[in-house]
């Protein structure tokens, strides 16, 4: 999902994640491997955040303005500079309310 800059940030501040700049080199490719998607980046890889409005959130609400994380790259163990996309987003079991940046889960 794409969100907007104050989401982002609101991400990025309470998961210590930094957001892919759009004009990046990267985006055009990670949007062809798994979609239109803000992405996030830190020392463990890479990340989007889906919306989690229709399924059921760890906190029992409605969902509705929440984001749950998923790794979509991780970095090469012997490549710091080297990414490893994942065949499929891995859900880290995180989620966040995007209004007010309530964080559950693992982190």
């Amino acid at each position: 999902m794409k969100l907007s800059t104050a989401q982002t940030n609101l991400v990025g501040q309470k998961l210590g994640l930094d957001v892919i700049d759009s004009q990046s080199d990267a985006q055009p490719h990670f949007e062809e491997a798994f979609g239109d998607h803000s992405f996030f980046v830190n020392s463990q890889g890479v990340f989007i955040i889906r919306d989690t409005a229709e399924e059921a959130t760890v906190d029992g609400s409605d969902g509705q303005d929440q984001g749950r994380l998923f790794a979509v790259a991780t970095w090469a163990e012997d490549k710091e500079d080297q990414l490893l996309l994942l065949a499929e987003p891995a859900n880290v079991n995180v989620t966040i309310d995007l209004r007010t940046g309530d964080v559950f889960g693992a982190q």
